[in-house]
């Protein structure tokens, strides 16, 4: 049982094709020894006129027959078939003729050809079916009528019969001993091959044992003292190639330096190899970086040293390395006043180490570890001096490399600003002759490259223009410093003007860079002039707006003044209304102009603050109550904050700031419909002298758009609050913004669309000393009625 539950082993070429060979001596077999009985049994048929058993003895044969001359057909798939047909046949014999047929030993013969063909599981499944093939047969044949098994049984001692049952017996016995013989006579012949492949093999081995013998013997001395050297500068000669084949791409040499330690630890033997670079960023705390590693195939890769483990490295070790002396050795248990710098090794499970400094023209330029997990050893001076000879290659490639590459960059960026500079440039001796150019593709040179190469500078310049270069020349090659020079030269009959610099490169030979600056003359020219242009149409404007400030709104104030003079006396409803009308208008075009006049004077510079002390409290009631009238129409709430540690009197301009008050109240009032409006005022003294006061006008009205806020303070400009269309210039915060600016102040915006608008302005004011006059007149102004004297000359 338990050879037939362990796993079947894989299948060899040899045992594959040896079954190959046993499936075509088996159907010979079987054709040969199962010929005459089923012969027989088909003239025994015939007489008896049983068609199905002559048909199944004949398709039977026939099969067979096809199985073995067809040898195309795969081997799996013949056996297999083979045996189905064989348990189909079998079956079909038990069925009609019971056990007493040759069906049971055919059953029989089936699980011994799977065996020798298939194996074992075969075998197995093959024996399964058998047995169910049996008990199949049985079952049907016992289920025939009486008079049938009657028959069958009188058949049985018929000669007929008897002398079948014979042929199969003596067939099968045949077929068995065949195959048995066969058996036996392919083992002996494979034992005898194989006892002669054994010998042979020794004989050969013994051979080949003694010539290496004689041959290790001969050369033994010989080679224990040059196959390391030469080894070791076939690693340096290869070393040197990869490195020379390198061509500056530096993606691929982190791969080389891998591949080049890769060599150099399997020739010294080393479990790890490690090449470090001295950090040249003295402010980082790692003191090395590394650039390449290799580790032996058997062993992990090395779990780098912490900056704690570094650190803690022992002062003898240290001062070796920074002076270039190795140190080299086993580690386990070395350093027990030093627990970091001996848990580096422990956790690598390091037995030696080697540190090699690297030196580069006699400075330290990194470092080279290589480690041994396998044995405690001394590292011998061959291996050193391999791995320092690689490490200074390494690090001298390295260095190389980054030249190299700096001044291919370098290369780059110079070509890049040549090609990108619009100006024609020289090399040039310092006797001025010219070595070299270059002229961007937009420039036409006047003279072709052939006929100024080689000659002098000054001898293709007028004697001006020479004598200026010449000197410029010489006063470079003197200070070093560069010179620059102006000309002008006739070309096409247009005076062109240009700039030479001249700087000196190395030894004698100077850059003269000249560059066409006739434009940038021509555009200062024009620029100068439209500045004295621009100067006196300012003039003009200011001179302008002084008079006709005045003769605007003298006109504008007679008709105000008339209009409410007007609207008093006895009037229709229509004729107020139209007075009204008249007074209305007037007023906005008076506002109107006065915002213009404003603007023109800021922009102008001829806006002066008035400056005096000034109660703030006062001058934001006055701005709240003229505002008040129409919150309280539109049903808002107008609320004043003010706080009282605010100084009772203090420095600026209270006019421009009630200004600017009432236009932020204006706008407040005039984009909210509901809900309120806060006025706060605050105040934080800086010193005695000053104090920092934040008036912030918060509305809960429709709100701005996050992307109009940037053009709220432009003049002109007028945000689109949702359906609000209001009238007005688009000045009022335009002024507002610029008078702030003025006070050297801050006027700042933020707002949420749909929820309010918030104005925060910020001033730094003066403090005023608080005087009783002065203190009292700002209230009293006020709380008094205006009262209005109008003056008419009609002369």
């Amino acid at each position: 049982m338990k050879l037939l539950l362990t796993r079947q082993p894989v299948e060899m070429p040899a045992l594959r094709a040896w079954r190959e060979k046993a499936l075509n001596f088996l159907l010979q077999a079987i054709l040969l020894f199962s010929g005459p009985p089923l012969l027989l049994d088909i003239v025994i048929g015939v007489q008896h006129g049983n068609i199905a058993k002559i048909s199944a003895d004949i398709t039977y044969y026939v099969a067979l027959t096809c199985f073995l001359l067809v040898k195309r057909i795969p081997f799996l798939l013949r056996a297999t078939a083979i045996l189905i047909l064989g348990l189909g046949f079998h079956t079909y014999i038990l069925m009609t003729g019971g056990l007493v047929s040759a069906g049971r030993l055919g059953i029989l013969t089936d699980v011994i050809m799977a065996a020798l063909l298939l194996g074992r599981l075969a075998a197995i499944v093959v024996w399964i079916a058998g047995g169910i093939a049996i008990a199949v047969g049985l079952i049907f044949f016992a289920r025939q009528p009486v008079d049938v098994l009657a028959d069958i049984t009188s058949g049985l001692v018929k000669p007929s019969t008897l002398i079948a049952q014979g042929l199969f017996t003596v067939g099968l016995s045949g077929f068995l001993g065949g195959l048995v013989l066969w058996i036996f006579m392919r083992l002996n012949q494979s034992l005898h091959t194989t006892d002669q492949a054994l010998a042979e093999r020794d004989r050969t081995n013994t051979t080949l044992e003694q010539r290496v013998a004689d041959r290790t013997t001969q050369l033994e001395q010989a080679l224990d003292g040059l196959s390391r050297q030469l080894r070791y500068a076939e690693v340096l000669g290869h070393c040197s190639q990869l490195l020379l084949q390198q061509r500056g791409d530096a993606t691929s040499r982190p791969a080389l330096i891998e591949t080049i330690l890769h060599l150099l630890h399997s020739s010294v033997s080393a479990s790890h190899l490690l090449i470090y670079r001295r950090n040249e960023h003295p402010m980082l705390a790692e003191p090395y970086v590394i650039l390449g590693c290799a580790h032996a195939p058997q062993h992990h890769e090395l779990i780098l040293p912490t900056f704690a483990q570094i650190a803690d490295m022992p002062d003898d070790i240290r001062q070796s390395l920074d002076a270039g002396q190795s140190f080299a050795g086993p580690v386990p248990g070395r350093f027990p006043d030093h627990p970091e710098f001996q848990q580096l090794f422990d956790q690598n499970g390091i037995q030696s180490v080697l540190l090699l400094p690297i030196l580069l023209d006699g400075k330290p330029w990194g470092l080279l570890q290589a480690t041994d997990c396998d044995r405690q050893r001394q590292w011998d001076s061959s291996s050193i001096q391999l791995l320092r000879t690689a490490a200074e290659m390494l690090a001298t490639a390295q260095e190389g490399w980054a030249a190299t590459q700096a001044l291919a960059i370098r290369e780059a960026q110079l070509r890049a600003l040549r090609d990108a500079l619009p100006d024609l440039l020289f090399i040039v001796h310092t006797d001025s002759t010219i070595l070299d150019y270059h002229a961007p593709p937009h420039i036409q040179l006047i003279l072709p490259p052939a006929t100024f190469l080689g000659r002098p500078f000054t001898s293709l310049m007028p004697d001006v223009i020479s004598s200026q270069a010449q000197f410029a020349i010489q006063r470079v090659t003197l200070t070093g410093e560069m010179e620059t020079f102006e000309y002008s030269l006739w070309i096409d009959q247009q005076q062109q003007t240009y700039e030479a610099r001249v700087v000196h490169i190395v030894g004698d030979t100077c850059m003269v860079v000249i560059r066409d600056i006739t434009a940038q003359h021509e555009a200062a020219t024009a620029l100068l002039r439209a500045k004295e242009a621009a100067e006196a149409a300012d003039h003009a404007k200011s001179t302008f707006l002084a008079h006709i400030s005045h003769e605007i709104r003298t006109p504008l104030t007679a008709i105000i003044g008339m209009a409410s003079l007007l609207r008093e006396s006895p009037l229709s409803p229509s004729q107020r209304e139209m007075a009204t009308i008249i007074h209305t208008g007037s007023e906005t075009l008076l506002g109107l102009i006065g915002d213009i006049l404003d603007v023109s004077k800021i922009e102008a510079g001829q806006l002066d603050l008035i400056l005096r002390p000034f109660d703030l409290s006062a001058v934001c009631r006055v701005a709240v109550n003229l505002m008040s009238h129409t919150a309280v129409q539109k049903n808002l709430l107008l609320n004043l904050q003010i706080d009282p540690q605010l100084p009772a009197l203090l420095i600026g301009d209270s006019g421009r700031l009630r200004q600017v008050l009432v236009n932020l109240l204006s706008n407040a009032v005039k984009f909210t419909d509901h809900g309120r409006i806060d006025v706060i005022i605050e105040g934080s003294l800086l010193d005695t002298e000053s104090c920092e006061v934040q008036i912030t006008v918060r509305d809960t009205g429709v709100g701005i758009d996050t992307h109009q806020l940037s053009q709220i303070f432009k003049p002109f400009v007028q945000v689109n609050r949702r359906d609000h269309q209001v009238g007005g210039t688009g000045l009022g915060l335009t002024i507002s913004k610029q008078l702030i600016d003025l006070m050297g102040g801050r006027l700042a915006v933020s707002s949420t669309l749909g929820e309010g608008t918030t104005f925060r302005l910020t001033l730094l004011l003066g403090i005023a000393v608080a005087e009783s006059d002065q203190a009292t007149v700002p209230q009293i102004a006020a709380q008094r009625t205006p009262q209005v004297l109008i003056v008419e000359d009609n002369t």
